[in-house]
């Protein structure tokens, strides 16, 4: 298969193109570099004039498989990107699987994360899930743990915003997975301050989060947690297909119905049979999301 016509397939295909997928890992020497200057195409046009590139979803999912390092800045410069733009070029894989793909691509020097945290005009959800690649890389040995550690002691002054954001889940849980129990306090104050959805986060779950992470320090997270390496295209987006935006946005519409239009007038006994579920487990409903990524969200909505 011609490296045009893997393109083609990667832009174009609702359903993952596996043949595509073989060939440019074959093909991986030529394809690389080929697909790195997709995205540094897409992030050198002027913002105005961009708007979107379906093959950046499976070209940055094929370059995390690959452990592709020179894809590790452009990537972060990605990342950077705002909700709007960024939802449209990579979907679910924005909240999904955007902390193991440049985890997965990471080249030795932290200060690009570092900088996706501190964008304030990035996505929130991108901005927090880049903390939980901080921890991976930290857990692993591919990053100081003082240095994770220093940099997540700065972000509490240097975050700075009293408003909800997303990014303070990604803070407090580093803050637990990394076991720093002198911030312990301060992530206490952002559940009770409202700085994350309420609804996310509990004192209880990151007492647990920062017990385990203390007991147990080179695997402070559970078992089929998501806060392990990426594994193959296949494996993390196999059931992934692709749509264009106007029907993500009649699913958003249709789920917008489906959670808040009902009657106000039910008198059943209000029954959680979801409570034992922990914040950071996998998602009982199999998606292979966390609970707080999916269900939950659904549940407190």
């Amino acid at each position: 298969m011609s490296p045009d016509d893997i393109l083609a397939q990667l832009s174009d295909s609702k359903a993952l193109p596996v043949a595509a997928i073989e060939a440019a890992t074959a093909q991986r020497s030529e394809m690389a570099p080929m697909f790195i200057e997709r995205i540094e195409r897409y992030l050198d046009t002027p913002k105005a004039e961009r708007s979107g590139d379906p093959a950046i979803f499976r070209i940055a999912h094929l370059l995390a498989e690959w452990r592709e390092t020179g894809a590790y800045r452009p990537m972060a410069r990605l990342f950077r990107l705002g909700e709007d733009e960024l939802g449209l070029l990579l979907g679910d894989s924005m909240t999904e699987h955007s902390h193991k793909m440049i985890a997965a691509v990471y080249d030795g020097d932290p200060q690009p994360l570092f900088d996706i945290v501190l964008d304030d005009a990035a996505c929130e959800w991108t901005r927090s899930r880049t903390f939980d690649a901080i921890v991976m890389l930290a857990v692993r040995g591919e990053l100081s743990r003082d240095v994770a550690a220093d940099f997540v002691r700065m972000a509490w002054k240097a975050l700075g915003s009293p408003d909800e954001n997303m990014v303070w889940d990604g803070w407090q849980s580093a803050v637990a997975l990394l076991g720093l129990s002198d911030l312990a306090l301060k992530a206490r104050s952002i559940i009770h301050d409202f700085l994350a959805p309420l609804f996310i986060l509990d004192v209880k779950h990151f007492d647990a989060d920062l017990r385990r992470a203390l007991a147990h320090p080179d695997a402070p997270w559970r078992v089929n947690s998501d806060l392990e390496p990426y594994r193959r295209v296949v494996d993390e987006i196999g059931d992934y297909t692709w749509s264009p935006p106007e029907a993500n946005e009649a699913l958003e519409e249709r789920d917008h119905k489906l959670l808040y239009d009902f009657p106000f007038d039910r008198t059943e006994p209000a029954h959680n049979p979801l409570r034992h579920v922990g914040r950071n487990d996998p998602c009982p409903c199999g998606s292979g999301k966390k609970f707080k990524k999916c269900c939950l969200l659904k549940d407190a909505a």
